[in-house]
């Protein structure tokens, strides 16, 4: 499908899609492993990249179908967002991520005290939720609004 990037290895899945950039929507499976989770940040950067040449980004991240990260793969996606170029953090209109596990919930918080800056994302309890906040910042930000994008119809690409 195009737009659509899977990441697979290890314990699990993480499905990346761009099909209505620069709202990008990242649905996690399971409790992926480094073998997964690198290729993922990869892709990240990309897109933070993109947005440096082109204008901001939204990133909204679907924890509903994972598990809690074991305490290696915590340490390194804390490593790994700290990674990131401080100006990709200015470019982003916005950042969610949709919880629905309170262990999730308290891995998040663990993950931010790991590093040394604060992460700047927003924790929701649907995907609509953040889809919808997302295109309010896009539309704040003067951005175009992918038309074809329904937050509550949005459903995850299906699973290899």
């Amino acid at each position: 499908m195009e737009g659509i990037e899977v990441f697979e290895g290890t314990g699990g899945t993480v499905i990346a899609d761009a099909r209505y950039a620069p709202l990008y929507i990242a649905t996690w499976y399971d409790q992926p492993a480094e073998d997964v989770i690198r290729p993922f940040f990869a892709w990240n950067l990309r897109i933070v990249e993109q947005a440096l040449r082109d204008g901001g980004y939204v990133l909204i991240t679907d924890s509903t179908r994972s598990e809690r990260p074991a305490p290696v793969e915590r340490r390194l996606i804390a490593e790994l967002t700290e990674a990131m170029p401080p100006e990709g953090t200015e470019r982003c209109l916005g950042s969610y991520v949709v919880v629905d596990n309170p262990l999730i919930r308290g891995a998040l918080t663990a993950m931010q005290w790991l590093g040394a800056n604060p992460w700047n994302f927003i924790s929701v309890k649907t995907c609509a939720e953040a889809i919808r906040r997302g295109l309010e910042n896009m539309a704040e930000a003067g951005m175009p609004l992918p038309s074809d994008l329904d937050p509550d119809r949005y459903e995850a690409p299906p699973r290899p």
